[in-house]
């Protein structure tokens, strides 16, 4: 990691720590909320390198470069990790909340679905034309839950879902909420960013020492 971005993934992260303390308690959950905003952040850079890789699929199949099969690797990989940052949050949260650590609500389980199809990226063969074609249906298939995840909520009755719908319904109004939760998703997206060419770099090297 460069000092450029050592310092700016650090001052980013002490934004965000200092954000999520100043934020006031929520009135129902308090403090329990604070979470959320890591949580949300993991949420919403998972989507990016879902979408990173999608774009990064099509720009393979159209110039052969096997750059753009290290990037739509790596960027599955690392979304299948913060997926997974994602639930293990949001299980904590949902046991203080809810008092369950699960709920088989459809925005859950489609988010889960979401986090197999990540997982299944680590079964791709790791080289071959075999390879590009699994990473880019795991792409696509990923790419396609990201819509279904997001309407899901709307399937259950608001009387029969514990999955609140924050923000599409006008919540977080207040700037001690909002910031915390963007400083939170630029900080997670930066970093995720920051981790996908350092992943990349390294899958470029390997594959110039492996074939010259």
């Amino acid at each position: 990691m460069t000092l450029l971005e050592y310092l700016v993934n650090s001052l980013l992260f002490l934004l965000t720590i200092v954000s999520i303390s100043l934020a006031p308690p929520e009135a129902i959950l308090s403090t329990s909320q604070k979470i959320m905003y890591l949580k949300l952040g993991c949420i919403f850079s998972t989507y990016g390198m879902v979408l990173i890789s999608f774009f990064a699929t099509i720009t393979y199949l159209i110039q052969k470069k096997i750059f753009w099969q290290a990037i739509v690797k790596e960027a599955l990989e690392l979304a299948f990790f913060l997926s997974t940052a994602s639930i293990i949050m949001g299980s904590l949260w949902a046991k203080f909340a809810w008092n369950t650590f699960f709920s088989f609500e459809p925005r859950l389980l489609s988010f889960l679905v979401l986090w197999l199809i990540l997982l299944a990226a680590f079964t791709a063969p790791k080289e071959g034309p075999r390879s590009i074609q699994f990473y880019s249906l795991i792409s696509v298939l990923s790419v396609i839950s990201i819509p279904i995840i997001k309407v899901s909520i709307e399937w259950l009755p608001e009387d029969y879902r514990l999955h609140p719908q924050i923000i599409s319904k006008g919540g977080l109004e207040s700037l001690y909420f909002r910031i915390p939760l963007i400083i939170s998703t630029i900080f997670t997206f930066i970093l995720s960013l920051t981790l996908l060419v350092k992943a990349v770099k390294a899958q470029m090297i390997y594959f110039k020492i492996r074939y010259g």
